[in-house]
C-alpha cells in the first residue's frame, strides 16, 4: 500500500521484538535468511531449475572464490534451492549451522574450481557426472609429500577423505594430506602428469595409478 516501500522480509513472531521489515532501495536484492519469507521488486519469474538438474553436488566441498551473496540456510538443499532459483547463481556452498553467522554462500562466476572443505556441501554448474575413480586407483603412501605445486588446496578430516575428493576429479593426478591443525589447508590437490614424491614424516599421499 506504500509506493516508496520496495521489498520486505517477515520473520516468525519472537515475543514483542520486530519482525516486519520495510525497505525502499532502489535495487534490493535477495539473501537467504532460514525461516524468513521476503518480497521484492520488480516482480519477476524465478528459475524453475532444480538442484539436481542444474548442478553436481559433492560433500565435503566448497567454492573457490569470493562469494556474491551470503546468508543462512536450515540444510545444504535450501541453500541449493536458493541457487538454483537465480539463474545468475552459478555455484553454492553450505556449511551447517551455527549461530547466527552467515552458511549459505553463492557464486556467480562464470567458472568455478570446487575445493575439499571437511563437512561441507557445494554444487555447481553445469551438472556433470563426477569420476568413478575411487581411492583404491590410487598408490598411497605414508610419511610421503608429492613434489609438485598444487592446484587446488583446502581443508579434510582424514587422509582417506583427501584421497577421495582427488578420485572424484579427473584432472586430479595425485594427493597429498597432513593431519588438520585448525582452520589450515591440509589436503592438496596436483593436476601434473607423472609427478615424484619426497620423504615427509607425518603426512600422507596418493598416486594415480591407471
Amino acid at each position: 500500500r506504500h509506493l516508496e516501500c520496495t521489498a520486505y522480509f517477515w520473520a516468525p513472531q519472537s515475543g514483542n521484538a520486530a519482525n516486519c521489515y520495510l525497505y525502499n532501495a532502489p535495487n534490493p536484492r535477495a539473501a537467504p535468511q532460514q525461516s524468513r519469507i521476503c518480497g521484492y521488486t520488480p516482480r519477476t519469474v524465478l528459475s524453475d531449475r532444480t538442484v539436481e538438474g542444474a548442478f553436481t553436488v559433492e560433500p565435503n566441498c566448497a567454492i573457490s572464490g569470493t562469494a556474491h551473496n551470503t546468508g543462512t540456510a536450515g540444510t545444504a538443499a535450501d541453500c541449493g534451492a536458493f541457487c538454483a532459483r537465480r539463474t545468475e547463481c552459478t555455484a553454492y556452498f553450505w556449511s551447517p549451522p551455527s549461530g547466527n553467522a552467515a552458511n549459505c554462500y553463492l557464486y556467480n562466476l562464470p567458472s568455478q574450481t570446487p575445493m575439499p572443505s571437511s563437512g561441507r556441501t557445494c554444487g555447481y554448474a553445469p551438472q556433470t557426472t563426477l569420476s568413478s575413480r575411487t581411492l583404491a586407483d590410487f598408490a598411497v603412501a605414508s610419511n610421503c609429500q608429492i613434489n609438485a605445486p598444487a592446484y587446488i588446496a583446502g581443508t579434510a578430516t582424514t587422509a582417506d577423505s583427501c584421497g577421495a575428493f582427488c578420485a572424484r576429479h579427473a584432472e586430479c593426478t595425485a594427493w597429498w594430506w597432513n593431519p588438520p591443525s585448525g582452520n589450515a589447508n591440509n589436503c592438496y590437490l596436483i593436476n601434473m602428469a607423472s609427478p615424484t614424491t619426497q620423504t615427509f614424516v607425518g603426512r600422507t599421499c596418493g598416486l594415480y595409478r591407471p
